[in-house]
């Protein structure tokens, strides 16, 4: 839908914009920035466990210069993770910064690393107070 999205704003400014350049169909097109925005739903896996993972996230507008995004974007959000996640791992409110196609959060005892191509955004999360303590994590 992202995608979608994209490509109807580009052709809607190519139609009225005598020569556009920079739009694509993918997640970082020039001129449009890096979308993040929106209910993402996958999961995380702890250990041999698989738990539900949903994001909520909502972003500043990007700030463009040549056709490029200026600088670090604040998110902002909220993390809910499944019943079987056992009393360690726990969502919440989520703060954090997407740098280029780089994504960093946190939520409640969680920090979560990660990167976001084609739709999907995909990582690694640390819980110091859990076991197991890391795991991966995957949303689309």
């Amino acid at each position: 839908m992202r995608t979608i999205k994209n490509l109807l704003v580009c052709s809607l400014l190519a139609t009225s914009v005598v020569g556009l350049a920079g739009c694509s169909s993918g997640s970082t097109s020039a001129g449009i920035g890096l979308d993040v925005a929106g209910l993402w739903s996958g999961n995380m896996r702890s250990g041999a466990t698989n738990i539900g993972l949903t994001l909520q996230i909502s972003q500043e507008q990007p700030v463009f210069a040549d056709d490029d995004v200026i600088g670090v974007q604040d998110i902002k959000g909220v993390v809910s993770v499944g019943d079987n996640a056992g009393a360690c791992l726990s969502g919440g409110v989520l703060t954090g910064t997407l740098a280029g196609s780089n994504i960093d959060f946190v939520a409640g005892n969680t920090t979560y690393s990660g990167s976001f191509a084609n739709g999907r955004m995909s990582g690694l999360w640390t819980a110091p107070d859990c076991s197991p303590s890391s795991g991966s994590w995957n949303v689309q």
